[in-house]
């Protein structure tokens, strides 16, 4: 790997009555706030956008690949075990077969994804995750029409819980710019975008 390898991340988060967008650099195992900006939540979609696009333009970061974020009770979370050996294929139709004994409706309009989260040699235990393709795809849109480029979709308590880890926020390096008082009681929305920022983001 170069020494001077760097990514960034844009964290956008919507809770409590704010939106706040964290922008952070990644370097090999280190982070960098670059920026972090907060602002009332609007009461309409277009007056979010609006407000969003001007977060985006004030931190510079337009065009950033960017971490959002679903509400928790419009997820479904379940765990459930997997053969180690599936192929993709045969693993996504058992995932959205067992999305069938969770969620009625048709399993084709969902989005889904999965993570190992205790790997085995012949089974895993596998989180599966799985939200209504509409409420991901207007989540992406509004993010994406401020200006932002999605690459990955969380969720808001994994993300949250993601910042607490690494409290105090405050300890973390950052740009002369930022106010370091909003890390020391920062709101759920700022820790929110802070854990989504703090994801690496696909390449691609």
């Amino acid at each position: 790997m170069r020494p001077f390898f760097r990514q960034r991340t844009a964290g956008l988060a919507q809770c409590d009555g704010q939106i706040a967008l964290a922008c952070l650099t990644h370097t090999h195992h280190t982070l960098q706030i670059e920026n972090l900006a907060i602002v009332p939540l609007p009461a309409t979609s277009e007056a979010i956008t609006h407000a969003t696009r001007t977060l985006v333009t004030q931190t510079g970061a337009r065009g950033w690949p960017a971490a959002i974020a679903l509400p928790e009770p419009l997820t479904i979370q379940r765990e459930i075990r997997m053969a180690s050996t599936q192929n993709e294929s045969d693993r996504d139709a058992e995932l959205r077969d067992h999305l069938a004994d969770y969620l009625p409706g048709n399993p084709a309009f969902l989005c889904l994804d999965h993570a190992v989260i205790q790997p085995g040699e012949k089974e895993h235990q596998i989180l599966l995750i799985a939200a209504r393709e509409d409420t991901v795809y207007t989540a992406v849109s509004q993010a994406e029409n401020a200006g932002l480029v999605v690459r990955i979709v969380d969720i808001d308590q994994h993300a949250k819980n993601r910042a607490l880890d690494l409290q105090p926020l405050s300890a973390l390096p950052c740009a002369d710019a930022i106010n370091k008082s909003l890390l020391d009681t920062p709101t759920t929305a700022l820790l929110i975008a802070l854990g989504l920022a703090m994801r690496r983001c696909p390449t691609w």
